[in-house]
Parts: structure tokens; sequence; C-alpha cells
């Protein structure tokens, strides 16, 4: 994808920089394309993501943009998992910064949760589009590239549906049973590869007693799915109990959004 800066921020740069060598160099971009690959599936891809988004920049003369991507791509290379870029850090308006902090949410969830492993791809090309969406949001001029890296970012993150439970309960609300239907009849539509469902719980009380809930609540949501049409074989079930509970944006740990079963989709 090719990634266009604004002219007006081309001509600062390259104003204040004065000439390529002196102050606009590429010193990190080349330090990745002589970097040694990195080892894990993830990292590699990751770093090879960053190394073609760092070139795009440099061909539209972003100087510090490419010096952000490339440093970002030597990380990935030495195993060091950059993060997603955060949108507090970038100008954005209000609205944009909180629509992208509840995406990032999602993305840095699958990260942690299983993204890194079970698609590590898939998972390092949605983490460097998210970034491109935001430096293009950043930007803000180019329509087609805004929306190019925002719908790649979203192709490349699995669809995340969400069930919330009762305290100590596992029966599923009247909202949940629409979510569900809601999975079922867009699975009709659009099969995928599979569906994974993880079941989670808060940190109240006993962690062995929060497994065994969260297990009745993620089987729950599957067997609810298979009467409504999904194989069985296209559904894998993940239980984590309290150990892997969501947080707000905030940073704080909502009791009741960990009373939940997360329900992944993979084309």
């Amino acid at each position: 994808m090719t990634i266009q800066s604004s002219p007006s921020k081309a001509l600062v740069a390259c104003a204040f920089c004065g000439s390529l060598l002196a102050a606009c160099g590429t010193t990190e971009y080349e330090n990745l394309t002589r970097s040694k690959p990195a080892v894990t599936p993830f990292s590699k891809s990751l770093s090879d993501e960053y190394k073609a988004f760092a070139k795009s920049e440099i061909d539209q003369y972003d100087w510090p943009d490419q010096q952000l991507i490339a440093r970002k791509g030597l990380e990935a290379s030495r195993e060091q998992q950059p993060l997603p870029e955060q949108p507090d850090n970038w100008r954005l308006s209000q609205e944009d910064k909180k629509l992208m902090a509840n995406y990032r949410q999602d993305l840095i969830h699958w990260l942690n949760t299983d993204g890194r492993f079970k698609t590590p791809k898939q998972t390092a090309r949605a983490q460097a589009r998210f970034d491109c969406w935001i430096e293009q949001k950043e930007e803000n001029w180019q329509r087609e590239h805004i929306k190019a890296c925002q719908d790649s970012f979203k192709a490349n993150l699995p669809e995340i549906s969400t069930l919330h439970f009762g305290f100590d309960r596992s029966d599923l609300t009247a909202k949940s049973l629409e979510t569900l239907q809601s999975v079922a009849s867009d699975w009709r539509q659009n099969p995928a590869d599979l569906l994974m469902i993880q079941g989670h719980a808060d940190q109240i009380g006993d962690m062995a007693y929060n497994y065994r809930l969260a297990r009745k609540r993620a089987f729950t949501a599957r067997s609810s799915l298979i009467n409504l049409g999904i194989p069985s074989d296209r559904i894998q079930v993940e239980v984590w109990g309290e150990s892997r509970p969501r947080q707000e944006h905030s940073g704080k740990t909502s009791r009741g959004k960990n009373r939940r079963v997360e329900i992944f989709k993979f084309q």
C-alpha cells in the first residue's frame, strides 16, 4: 500500500532538515533492512510490515514518521514486541481518539490472548495497519488512504462478539441471545473457518470455581450456537477463568465486563 504524506508536511520536514543526509537520515530504515530476521513468526511478520510501511513514508518524504515506523520494525526484529500506537500521542480529534482507543483495546487484547501465536501474519498486519490508520488520520487529507488503512486493519482483526453474564450466573440474558442469533445469522451469510469461544469470569472468589463458571458460560454459548445451526466442528472453546481480565480505556478493571464470553470469528 502506498501511503502519502501531505505536501505541507513534506515541505516543512524538508525545510527543517535542510538536506536528506544532514538531518533527514534513514539510518533506522537502513539498519532494519540489514537486520537479522526475527525467529518467531509474529515478530518476523511485524518487522516486515513495518519495513514496508517505513519505505512508503520515505518515498513520500515523511521523515519523522518513517523514523518512528522503522524504529518499531527494528524492535520487532529483535523480538521486543512493540505495541500499537497510542491515539493520545497523536494530533487527533477527541472523537477519533475515543474510537481508536476502543479498537486498540480489542487489538491489544487479541495480541495478549492468542493473536501472536494463532494467526501471526494476520495479527502483525492488523497492528501495522492500525498504526497506518492513526498516522494517516493525523495528516487527515487523503481520505482514500485513511479508509484503506482502516479497512485493512478491521479485515485482519478477528470479529469479536461479547456476551455478558450476571454475577455467579451462566445462563444467557435476552441481550446475549440476540447477540448469538446475530452471530449465527452472520455465519449463514458468510461462513468462516472457525469460531473461537473464550470463557471468562471476574476475580471475585476462588480461582478454581471461577474457572468452572467460565467453562459453563463458554459451553452454554457453544450449545446455543450449535442449536442455531453452526457446525460443531467449526467451534473451538478456550477457558480462561479469571486469568485474562479486560480493562477499561482508563486502565481500571471492570468486574461486570469480565463476566463474559468472547466469540472470535476467523475467515
